[in-house]
């Protein structure tokens, strides 16, 4: 009897979970075929020209700022509102003052909602208009002056799905830094839920290496408002990367994968935002940068 029930129990269980698979693969249960250890080389310096600080100083800013959104889950069945967005983007443009239009705009991960080309495609077709509004409006040389950069998600493994990340989203790896004005931003890939031991220990070394004012991207958060369901399991990864960022100047910490946004979570030295999902919440965030007092400024928006 208790064998019988087990059995049953058991096909219950594995039918459940090939159909809760779906568009996603039994491939998502493993979130893919390689962890970060395996996807790291190294941190790669992908800096904008357009963005340093002499570029923008010639333009007499020593303030400016970006867009941050996350988990836009191109693919999903969600209505999209992209539209709704560009004009978001094109009145602001045309009225804020000049510190307060933006300058690039940064994905901080799920990019696709099932890791599949297509999507990855539809994502860089999104960034192409952004790119081109911005080009108009700012009256731009080119659009690779207004740079996207991008993160790895857990849903962009989906499916075998950085294979095609690496090749096809800007700035094809996870692991960098580039520079805006005198502010540096580190994006990491915590696809899996982890940085991994060596792109651990290089943020470690890197974040200690220079003074600058840093912003630190990843797609997992580090504590998400106490669920910790959504954040970095490893309770001494987590401890890590927090004493790191208190000791290397770092003023905001930029999270997504879980949808709903959590303005910040305050630890005196720095702050850490979950940005909410800018497809099921129709949320994004604008960071304004002032190189005056090294403010980093986090404003929630709803478009």
């Amino acid at each position: 009897m208790k064998r019988r029930f087990f059995f049953v129990i058991s096909a219950i269980a594995i039918l459940l979970i090939f159909s809760s698979c779906g568009e996603f693969g039994v491939y998502s249960l493993l979130f893919g075929e390689e962890d970060a250890e395996a996807r790291y080389s190294s941190f790669s310096d992908k800096s904008c020209a357009a963005l340093s600080a002499e570029s923008l100083s010639a333009k007499g800013l020593t303030k400016y700022c970006g867009i941050v959104i996350t988990d836009p889950h191109f693919g999903s069945s969600e209505p999209r509102h992209e539209d709704d967005f560009y004009d978001w983007l094109r009145n602001t443009y045309n009225t804020a003052e000049e510190p307060l239009k933006p300058r690039f705009l940064v994905c901080l991960g799920d990019t696709a909602d099932s890791g599949k080309k297509g999507q990855y495609e539809d994502f860089n077709n999104f960034a192409a208009k952004v790119k081109e509004i911005a080009k108009e409006k700012l009256s731009l040389k080119s659009t690779d002056d207004f740079p996207v950069y991008t993160i790895l998600g857990n849903h962009d493994l989906y499916n075998n799905g950085w294979s095609d990340w690496k090749n096809l989203i800007y700035p094809y790896t996870s692991s960098y830094y580039f520079d805006v004005g005198k502010f540096r931003f580190f994006g990491t890939d915590t696809g899996s839920g982890s940085l991994g031991n060596d792109q651990l220990k290089d943020f470690e070394k890197l974040l200690k290496a220079d003074s600058s004012s840093k912003i630190v991207l990843s797609h997992y958060p580090i504590y998400a408002g106490g669920i910790m369901v959504f954040a970095i399991h490893d309770t001494y990864e987590r401890n890590r990367i927090l004493t790191a960022c208190a000791k290397g100047n770092v003023k905001q910490i930029l999270t997504g994968h879980q949808h709903e946004p959590i303005d910040f979570t305050d630890y005196e030295i720095f702050q850490e935002h979950v940005i909410g999902s800018f497809v099921y919440k129709r949320v994004f965030a604008l960071l304004t940068l002032d190189e005056k007092d090294g403010s980093v400024t986090y404003k929630r928006i709803d478009y």
